[in-house]
């Protein structure tokens, strides 16, 4: 597909349990300037290793679905991130792996960011919450559903510095 499809911009292969890195790392060799829209979400073999190829090839990445890739750390969001300064949506929920690291990554190299969900990643915490909404002003979208360590600090910032941002979560602290 990415040898023959010369214009490919958008893909979606979740649910394709069968993909894996080197299918990325083709993908992402062969289309290194046009795909600006990805959903792995649900690719079980998804690694770091995927995110090193988008992170060297993908520069106009805007849309980014990694949820459930359950091996992805923060070493390969932190990769993505450098690079990815287009970046306008990113999945990361149900990525046990994944903590303020990625977070912070996120808010240093894509200040464009404008939905992220980590709905489910139990190592995110007030801080990261607090960072990104510091660093990404243009925030509209907020998934914190399922983070047990991020508290109404980290929503009143976001509010604060995010006005117009839609904040998911139940942490019934908040209330």
């Amino acid at each position: 597909m990415a040898a023959y499809c010369a214009s490919l911009q958008d893909l979606s292969v979740s649910d394709c349990t069968l993909i894996t890195d080197y299918g990325v790392g083709e993908l992402a060799a062969y289309r290194h300037t046009w795909l600006r829209y990805l959903s792995l979400a649900h690719c079980p073999a998804i690694s770091d290793h995927a995110l090193y190829h988008l992170s060297n090839q993908c520069p106009r990445l805007r849309y980014v679905n990694l949820r459930a890739c359950v091996q992805i750390t923060d070493d390969g969001v932190t990769a993505l991130a450098s690079t990815a300064n287009n970046l306008r949506f990113c999945d990361l929920g149900d990525c046990a792996q994944i903590s303020d690291v990625s977070v912070r990554a996120l808010a240093a190299g894509c200040r464009k960011l404008r939905r992220l969900s980590v709905r489910g990643c139990c190592q995110i915490t007030d801080s990261g919450v607090c960072l990104i909404a510091s660093q990404c002003v243009r925030l509209r979208q907020l998934s914190v559903i399922d983070c047990p360590s991020v508290g109404a600090v980290a929503l009143n910032t976001v509010r604060r510095y995010c006005s117009h941002c839609a904040i998911e979560h139940n942490n019934m602290a908040f209330y």
